[in-house]
């Protein structure tokens, strides 16, 4: 099944034009509009580990769930593909900028037991053993 096969069947509806986006470095991304009309973005590697966009997904639910800066919902997930909601880019004023400060520092200060998630995960084309750790360096050692 090809790469727009997957995502049609995994979105219920058919991507009806693609248009690159700026950005990524080893994933290709998009901005793509579908037959029912809504507009997502997707972020595509073919050969990908299977696992790939899976730890994403799970990386920006576990950042949703804390609360403060916004995160884009995840609307499907395949082997090749992530596929998040359409967020219109804002224009960056200093007021944006003191919103969005105040939001990242919201979502920091949730906190966590430890530095590291709860299953490995990539960065960037590197996998990244994601073991519980005291500090951050550590975790990146």
């Amino acid at each position: 099944m090809s790469s727009a096969a997957n995502l049609a069947d995994a979105l219920g509806s058919a991507v009806v034009d693609s248009a690159g986006v700026g950005g990524g470095d080893i994933c290709e991304a998009s901005r793509l509009t579908l037959a029912d009309g809504r507009v997502v973005f997707a972020k595509t590697r073919p050969g990908a580990p299977a696992d790939f966009f899976r730890t994403e997904a799970e990386g920006l639910a576990r950042l949703g769930a804390a609360g403060g800066a916004p995160v884009p919902e995840v609307l499907a997930v395949t082997d090749g593909a992530l596929v998040l909601e359409w967020v219109e880019p804002g224009r960056p004023t200093p007021a944006a900028a003191d919103e969005f400060g105040r939001a990242l520092a919201a979502t920091h200060a949730h906190g966590a037991e430890h530095f590291g998630g709860t299953g490995d995960g990539y960065l960037g084309s590197l996998r990244l053993p994601n073991r519980p750790a005291a500090t951050w360096p550590e975790l990146y050692a």
